[in-house]
């Protein structure tokens, strides 16, 4: 059996192949199929494998980071918190220094008001 055929408007005679070189073709063309095959199943698994390592390697700097936010957020607050506690302690001590300033001025204020009255009797006795 002779096919026929037409490439570029032209008719190209194929001639028919003995059954043995037929079947060593097929076996030739079927080694190479599953061998490209197995290539390409090999490089789908590699590209896979590779793609999965590189997002397992971006999932894991992505924790690193928001754990380091997350210390960095905690020190924040701690850090607020003793803000707060020292600025009430300020403001503890202004309180304390403000009413043993006016305590002592009381003082002094007695004292001189003492001072006068003494020099005043003093006054009075000698005249």
């Amino acid at each position: 059996m002779s096919v026929q055929g037409q490439i570029n408007t032209r008719s190209v005679q194929i001639k028919e192949l003995p059954v043995d070189q037929a079947v060593e073709k097929g076996a030739e063309f079927l080694g190479e199929v599953l061998i490209f095959g197995v290539a390409v199943a090999v490089a789908a698994y590699e590209y896979d494998r590779s793609s999965k390592s590189g997002k397992e390697k971006e999932r894991k700097a992505n924790e690193r980071e928001f754990q380091k936010q997350l210390e960095v957020d905690m020190r924040f607050r701690r850090l607020e918190h003793q803000m707060r506690a020292m600025d009430d302690q300020l403001n503890l001590l202004k309180s304390q220094l403000d009413s043993a300033s006016a305590a002592i001025v009381r003082i002094q204020d007695e004292r001189d008001l003492a001072m006068a009255q003494s020099q005043q009797s003093r006054w009075l006795r000698w005249s």
